[in-house]
């Protein structure tokens, strides 16, 4: 079959899926969106041959169609577009979603058995340049045999890597992803909150932590977690935990929570790293034991 590829859905992943597919010589010819003039926009971007449409107007001999969509409205879009779009044994169709597997798709059986999921392991801020990152990545798949060889196909001209996902798993894949990505930016902002505290505006503090930051991730690739974790708790320092918990009592009492939870993370790791420390780090983890109990008290003795 020919390759025809629609895509609906063109926000930030859509446009620049609709973009990188193009630079990866895949011939890209529809995109949909509720906003004709994103479609027209970004159709302007593309190859020659792509045009924008609205959803009753998709060509009927697309080869792969997309649905780069927000998660929640992935279902109710299929199953319109189920009403109305007709049978096409040989196109694949796969949503983008990484929370979701391909069974939201089943609506779409009537039209083609072909379905999938492909999800880029990867964050998109929407900047105009945001259709590089699609490239040199992996990307997590699942669904239909026949299917997952033509997303292969399209993760290889896009020179990056494929993983596939069983359907149950999906959630815990895009867990990982999440925390990986989403409370990472959340852990930065709250270093950025303690330097306003010493008088650092956000510019400065993330220039002065990217290479910390940048470090960091390094290691990790370099020697995994275990052999990466650096930092008092690794060392068993109490006394300079007991310092951090102070400086938060008198400045950030809303940092506690997240403090304790990921110091008791580094504990486990820092087990794994120095056995030696065993003591110390036990001193460690009873002091936070201690420090959940009297915070616990003090709100049962507000009532």
């Amino acid at each position: 079959m020919k390759e025809a590829i629609g895509i609906i859905g063109i926000g930030r992943l859509g446009k620049s899926l609709a973009i990188a597919l193009c630079e990866a010589g895949c011939t890209v010819v529809a995109l949909c969106d509720i906003q004709p003039e994103k479609a027209a926009s970004c159709a302007a971007n593309c190859h020659e041959k792509t045009r924008p449409y609205t959803l009753h107007e998709m060509p009927i001999d697309l080869s792969l169609l997309l649905f780069a969509i927000p998660d929640d409205e992935v279902s109710p879009l299929v199953k319109q577009f189920a009403a109305i779009y007709p049978a096409n044994p040989e196109c694949v169709i796969a949503h983008v979603s990484g929370s979701l597997s391909s069974e939201v798709l089943a609506p779409l059986l009537p039209i083609t058995s072909r379905l999938a999921a492909i999800h880029p392991v990867q964050t998109f801020s929407g900047a105009e340049e945001d259709w590089r990152r699609l490239f040199g990545i992996t990307y997590g798949l699942d669904g239909d045999p026949q299917a997952l060889i033509v997303l292969k196909d399209i993760v290889k001209r896009l020179h990056s890597r494929a993983i596939t996902i069983a359907p149950e798993n999906k959630h815990l894949y895009h867990l990982g992803c999440v925390l990986a990505s989403n409370y990472l930016v959340g852990i930065e902002s709250l270093a950025i909150e303690v330097f306003k505290r010493i008088g650092l505006d956000e510019e400065t503090t993330i220039t002065t932590l990217e290479p910390l930051i940048v470090s960091s991730l390094e290691n990790i690739k370099e020697m995994g977690s275990v052999k990466a974790l650096t930092g008092p708790v690794s060392r068993g320092d109490i006394t300079t935990v007991v310092n951090h918990l102070r400086a938060i009592e008198k400045n950030l009492p809303e940092l506690l929570p997240v403090y304790l939870a990921l110091g008791e993370r580094i504990i486990e790791i820092a087990q794994q790293q120095n056995p030696e420390n065993a003591d110390r780090l036990r001193n460690i983890e009873e002091l936070f034991a201690q420090v959940r109990v009297q915070k616990l008290m003090s709100k049962i003795n507000n009532y």
